[in-house]
């Protein structure tokens, strides 16, 4: 079983193409409705500007933090 998601999965040949492949292989594909194949950059691109409104700058030292939580 294969998921496909994420702003790619929009791609309409990249779907016919995955199908056919999960298809051969006796699998099954999931993938979201186009309404739900975003990218996540809007998203983190509109929690950035909040915090910039709301004058909330981080340090130019800061590092990578996967666990980081976004206000």
């Amino acid at each position: 079983h294969v998921g496909l998601v994420g702003g790619v999965s929009a791609n309409s040949r990249l779907r016919e193409r995955m199908q056919v492949l999960t298809d051969s292989f006796g699998g099954e594909l999931f993938v979201p409705s186009l309404e739900h194949c975003m990218d996540n950059a809007a998203m983190i691109a509109m929690a950035g500007y909040q915090q910039f409104q709301a004058k909330e700058f981080s340090p130019l030292t800061i590092t990578a933090e996967p666990g980081l939580v976004i206000k």
